[in-house]
């Protein structure tokens, strides 16, 4: 039980946030739904903010290991994918992460310095890409919104057209900065 207490914890605190309002949920919610008593919670966490900080770390790292690697290749076959109107794998497996955690978005896509990290990480991921900074910076910006519309919504709009929007979205811009730079 113990080596799987963090885990609980965390579990626990993600199902609160479908439920109750953050502001309202307690570390005495939190334990009570885990199983936990709260010296176990403190083992792990100093309260209930370095708890969600923790988790927003843990998530954002599962984010952007479900973008993988931007490949020149990747990009050839997301040329041919979107052309022919399907949705990315990549993008799909992006919105199945932002699904899986939109009560966790739902909160952190109204806190302006979320926004920022969370640009910050999508921004660094295009840039590596398409070298332009103008470009990088609108598409991370648009994909936020695009995101946080979307969970707004209650993640109502089928994920294969929610990737699909992004993804040639995000496909048509970078392609149409890389040509202005000769990148293909």
């Amino acid at each position: 039980m113990k080596q799987n207490a963090r885990l609980y914890i965390i579990e626990a605190f993600l199902l609160l946030l479908q439920t109750v309002d953050y502001k309202k949920i307690t570390v005495t919610m939190i334990v009570k739904k885990a199983g936990v008593n709260r010296k176990t919670f403190y083992d792990y966490f100093e309260n209930r903010e370095n708890l969600l900080d923790q988790v927003e770390k843990e998530i954002l790292n599962e984010f952007i290991l479900t973008l993988g690697e931007s490949t020149v290749e990747k990009i050839n076959e997301a040329r041919r994918l979107i052309e022919s109107g399907q949705p990315l794998s990549q993008t799909i497996a992006v919105c199945h992460h932002i699904q899986s955690y939109q009560y966790f978005y739902k909160v952190r896509l109204n806190e302006g310095e979320f926004i920022h990290r969370f640009t910050d990480l999508i921004y660094t991921y295009l840039y590596r890409f398409s070298g332009n900074a103008a470009t990088s910076t609108y598409i991370s910006y648009g994909t936020i919104g695009y995101i946080k519309k979307w969970i707004d919504a209650e993640c109502k709009e089928p994920i294969e057209s929610i990737a699909y929007g992004m993804a040639s979205a995000t496909f048509k811009s970078l392609t149409e900065s890389k040509l202005s730079t000769g990148g293909f």
